[in-house]
């Protein structure tokens, strides 16, 4: 039988779908790896968020096109730029251009296994796991709630490869998370480009606290788990706050929240074509601390976006000096192609760009370290999420507010068990915890 790898790349979306495609291809009969060397095709689920991304990915299809192996790719690279690959010049490489599983999954049944190779006797290739979880080593699911959105930012591709919002409906949402509770998952995790604009394009008058309500509230088989919400826009959020600060006190729900900033000056917001001001993100931030006082904030920004001042530059960490981000993903700007920002005037020169970013990221490790070193010393309860990296006998576990926590010692805990555990030392982007007896 031919055997058939899957790798998944970037986003929490596009791992979500590689998943999904995985479950899809094993009900449709296909024999499925992990091992892109066990296998004679490899389906690829691709990411082309900025330009180092997208080449990461073209160097990945090309090795595995020329180890001999049928190479099927999906995701955002070929849904946005599907010229780039097609011009790889390799037979054996198959756009599928389709928005959901189900079409690689038809793509798949469309191939000519004469055309295909015995894997025993093709180059070996490194092998990217992460297609297929396992409840016995990670404990997390991935349930996409919705593709496209109704942003316009100017810098981004991701839009053009998933176009407009497409809400799943709650029934299908509560479905898919019910599935991997059963398989043994605890965390199930809802994501999407925009997960505050859930809803917005289904008849009725549901929002996204009335889904994560209904995910929260799933008790057929009875079992404990968690809920993560994951990033939402602030102009998204606004409309819909009284109720998910309701969810957010859902003992299932974490205590977290992914909101993006992008840039501290309302100037260069309004060319992102971001629909908020810096204000307005801080009042949220501030109506969100002060209903759920120990919530975890994500945030992200962009450094050297075109036309960006150094004083501009300077205000984005001044606003993360003054909201204080638990934790902050820095990057530099990334012209993608076809969209405005690409060929807006102001690029920034890449020693400025480099100097900025470096100067972020220093600042927002300070902020991460600072953020957790208040945890220290307390008491709390875990859900162990992981078995620690090889030879270090660790588990990895979230608290409620979804910090990580690593726990020393203690290979013997079984994934998924929730237990207290005591907060000794705040290290760089996690904490160290000691189970308590």
């Amino acid at each position: 039988m031919v055997r058939v790898a899957f790798e998944g790349y970037g986003c929490t979306l596009s791992y979500g779908e590689s998943r999904r495609t995985r479950t899809l291809a094993d009900e449709a009969g296909w024999e499925t790896t992990d091992d892109a060397s066990s296998a004679s095709i490899v389906v690829i689920h691709t990411c082309t968020v900025i330009g180092r991304t997208e080449r990461s990915m073209l160097r990945r299809i090309d090795t595995l096109a020329m180890s001999g192996r049928m190479v099927m790719v999906g995701g955002c690279l070929p849904r946005a730029q599907a010229e780039v690959v097609e011009a790889i010049e390799e037979d054996m490489i198959i756009p599928v251009l389709g928005q959901e599983p189900e079409d690689v999954v038809k793509a798949l049944g469309k191939v000519d296994p004469s055309l295909l190779d015995d894997p025993m006797f093709l180059p070996k290739v490194d092998t990217h796991t992460g297609s297929r979880p396992d409840p016995g080593r990670r404990t997390d699911a991935i349930v996409p709630i919705a593709c496209g959105c109704l942003g316009r930012c100017s810098y981004c591709i991701t839009r053009m490869a998933w176009g407009s919002l497409e809400s799943s409906p709650v029934e299908k949402v509560v479905v898919a998370a019910r599935e991997w509770l059963d398989q043994g998952f605890r965390e199930v995790q809802l994501t999407a480009q925009d997960t505050g604009a859930w809803g917005r394009d289904l008849p009725g008058d549901n929002t996204l606290p009335d889904l994560v309500r209904a995910v929260a509230s799933i008790d057929d088989p009875p079992s404990e788990y968690r809920v993560r919400v994951g990033m939402l826009n602030p102009d998204s959020l606004e409309p819909i706050l009284d109720g998910f600060l309701e969810v957010l006190r859902l003992p299932r729900v974490y205590r977290f929240v992914h909101l993006p900033i992008q840039a501290g000056s309302d100037r260069v917001l309004e060319l992102m074509r971001r629909r908020y001001t810096v204000a307005e993100f801080k009042d949220l931030v501030a109506r969100l601390r002060k209903a759920v006082p120990d919530l975890t904030l994500h945030t992200d920004i962009i450094c050297g976006f075109p036309g960006e001042e150094d004083e501009e530059f300077n205000a984005t960490l001044d606003l993360l000096r003054e909201v204080r981000p638990d934790v902050t993903n820095v990057k530099g700007f990334s012209p993608r192609p076809s969209t405005e920002a690409a060929t807006m005037n102001g690029a920034i020169e890449g020693s400025v760009m480099k100097r900025r970013t470096r100067r972020a990221s220093k600042l927002v490790e300070k902020l991460s370290q600072t953020a957790l070193s208040f945890h220290e010393g307390e008491e709390v309860e875990v859900m162990v999420t992981e078995i620690g990296k090889v030879g270090t006998h660790t588990m990895m576990a979230r608290d409620g507010r979804y910090n990580p926590v690593v726990i020393a010692e203690a290979e013997d805990i079984q994934v998924g068990r929730f237990l207290t555990v005591h907060l000794t030392e705040a290290r760089g982007v996690y904490l160290l915890g000691e189970v308590v007896e």
